[in-house]
């Protein structure tokens, strides 16, 4: 690894030996169209090949178009026996069909049909075998997912530019292309120490990264590189045995970004934040590319720049025997570790002009960091998605030191095999189901007359970390039980995340509760009230602040119910009337109030007599009846 001292980037890797500081594997390894199912031992007498007395079974069998179902045991004897094959109508994602299947109450276990095939893929490179970094983070493994034209190493189409001492790439004056890089892929980078575009390596530094990614492979000398079929951008930012500013490293990731990368190795550190530094690593993170850097050599508990920003990928270095490198700085913020010790490359034998080159082994955090840029770049040629690249490397690690997480291993170590396996089981976000107690509304309009309890259930292939609600625009929480609601209009929104931090849209529900009756307060008429004349007017206030009031009924007769207030004259029977008045809220509550009046006709008209006349004064009712004279 370079060294920052303060902004300044110094070399801090180590050289040890002579100096110290077949057969092609299947694209996948199972059948894209079979599925292995053991059934329960309790239930294995009732299968047959149609399972049609195991309904639930059936029914998956339907939904998913088996076309074959064949026994793999020929009796109850057998080892095999309950085992089952199916064959599907056509290619499905099988690790998500297993674990649908497993959820089956007749299903003991459900598997892919994997593949065995002769032997993994195993380059002829002269080194091969002295290469124990690549069996160790399970190389051979992760190129079996390979399934580019041109298999094993991943896709030229994914760059990774390497912000270092340059890269031995090309012949040109005094210096010469590193011969295990003869056929190695190449974009144009650029020299920010000569500000030109040739940024040839004068140390060797560089070019040590460049081979353990991408050294050509299977061409019958040097070593293999882990994914040796994408291409390299070389970017020097730092002279052999000389400083690089942070200010030049920031140039060199903002070319590198602007340029097309899709993965940025800096094998390059300091103790010192700069913020020209950072703006430039955050600007790359928001563009979407993977940067991964080293963690630094001192073997102390500090974590150097840039590797200790959290849009970086952070990587210390372990040995042959999965121990911590004593060099390896640690500490909190460590993603995770790779090997980093006694790694076989080609070393510049004469910098700085680097026209010759001798094997060596390198040793450094430097050498650490590569490897797991060479994992990014071979889950990006997977089509895995830039975001999630991180993700899939730190939750497939081989846990090391502490369980869990621990500030020396991080994470664990890198397993590539195990990230790319995890990659191809992620199908997306998780899936979040709201259900209420009751099921639905048992009020009218979509409002529940009784406090209804809130359940969240979340779903996903990888396992979920964490659910989280919010009720009506508050604060989030981390859902752990069911939970009430009160009275009121409510919104419930909601969402999951899986182990891979993959977070799901937020839904969001509307839930009306109104448990509360209306009320009613009756101005006129009083209890008992008289009344003279078969005409009443009556009058009051109501209210119901939840869900409204939808009708107010005087026995037969409705009263206009469009604000709280109300008068309004109702017509009385002559006698004793027993009035109910029956209030009503939109969720069906119900409150009455009775008031009990008499009602006595009135004589309404007095007519005078002609003089001379008796009687004088006569009285009519409303009806025009004589009701009295005088």
């Amino acid at each position: 690894m370079k060294k920052i001292i303060a902004i300044i980037f110094v070399s801090s890797c180590f050289l040890t030996a002579f100096f110290v500081n077949e057969v092609r594997a299947k694209d996948k390894n199972y059948s894209e169209n079979t599925l292995i199912i053991n059934i329960k031992p309790a239930y294995r007498n009732l299968a047959d090949s149609n399972f049609s007395l195991l309904y639930s079974l059936g029914k998956l069998n339907y939904r998913y178009g088996i076309t074959a179902v064949k026994p793999l045991g020929n009796n109850n004897k057998s080892s095999l026996y309950g085992s089952y094959k199916l064959t599907f109508s056509s290619s499905k994602n099988i690790p998500l069909l297993a674990a649908e299947y497993k959820k089956n109450s007749y299903i003991n276990y459900a598997e892919p049909d994997y593949q065995l095939g002769i032997n993994l893929y195993s380059p002829n490179d002269t080194y091969y075998d002295q290469q124990w970094s690549l069996d160790t983070i399970n190389a051979p493994q992760a190129w079996a997912y390979d399934n580019d034209s041109d298999p094993y190493g991943g896709s030229s189409s994914i760059v990774v530019a390497i912000i270092d001492t340059g890269v031995a790439y090309e012949n040109r004056g005094s210096f010469v292309k590193a011969p295990d890089l003869a056929n190695t892929n190449f974009v144009a980078g650029y020299d920010f120490v000569g500000n030109d575009t040739h940024p040839n390596d004068d140390d060797g530094h560089g070019t040590s990264i460049a081979e353990i990614i991408a050294a050509t492979t299977n061409n019958n000398k040097g070593i293999a590189g882990i994914a040796f079929n994408i291409s390299i951008m070389p970017v020097r930012v730092i002279a052999h045995s000389d400083l690089a500013s942070a200010a030049t490293v920031a140039e060199g990731i903002d070319y590198a970004v602007s340029s097309g990368a899709d993965v940025i190795n800096i094998s390059l550190g300091g103790d010192t934040s700069a913020v020209v530094l950072y703006d430039a690593i955050k600007a790359a993170d928001d563009a979407g590319v993977v940067i991964v850097a080293s963690t630094g050599n001192e073997g102390n508990s500090s974590i150097y720049y840039p590797a200790a920003y959290p849009e970086v990928i952070s990587v210390g270095s372990t040995n042959s025997a999965d121990n911590l490198s004593y060099f390896s700085n640690y500490g909190a913020g460590l993603d995770l570790v790779a090997p980093g010790e006694k790694i076989k490359l080609e070393r510049c034998d004469n910098p700085p002009t680097c026209s010759s080159f001798v094997w060596a082994l390198y040793s450094g955090t430097s050498q650490a960091a590569p490897h797991v840029t060479a994992a990014a770049a071979l889950l990006l040629s997977d089509n895995a998605s830039a975001s999630r690249v991180k993700d899939y490397l730190i939750n497939s690690t081989k846990d090391l030191g502490a369980s869990g997480y621990d500030s020396r291993y991080g994470y664990g170590r890198l397993d590539a095999a195990a990230a790319l396996a995890l990659a191809e089981s992620d199908i997306g976000k998780p899936v979040t189901t709201l259900t209420t107690s009751p099921s639905e509304p048992n009020g009218n309009n979509g409002f529940f007359v009784s406090y209804p309890r809130m359940s969240l259930s979340a779903t996903d292939e990888n396992g979920v970390k964490n659910t989280y609600y919010r009720i009506d625009s508050g604060s989030w929480q981390t859902y752990s039980s069911s939970f009430q609601l009160t009275d009121g209009k409510h919104i419930v929104e909601y969402r999951s995340k899986d182990n891979l931090n993959n977070t799901e849209v937020t839904k969001s529900t509307n839930i009306y509760v109104d448990t509360i009756n209306p009320s009613l307060t009756l101005t006129r008429p009083y209890n008992n009230q008289k009344v003279n004349g078969l005409i009443l007017k009556v009058g009051g206030t109501f209210s119901n602040d939840t869900s409204g009031i939808i009708s107010l009924i005087v026995g037969s007769q409705s009263i206009d119910t469009d604000n709280g207030s109300f008068s309004e004259n109702i017509t009385l029977s002559k006698g004793v009337s027993n009035l109910v008045f029956t209030l009503t809220d939109r969720a069906g509550n119900t409150k009455s109030y009775s008031r009990k009046v008499f009602s006595y006709p009135k004589n309404n008209i007095l007519i005078g007599m002609g003089p001379g006349e008796l009687p004088r004064v006569r009285g009519y009712n409303s009806s025009n009846q004589l009701t009295g004279e005088f």
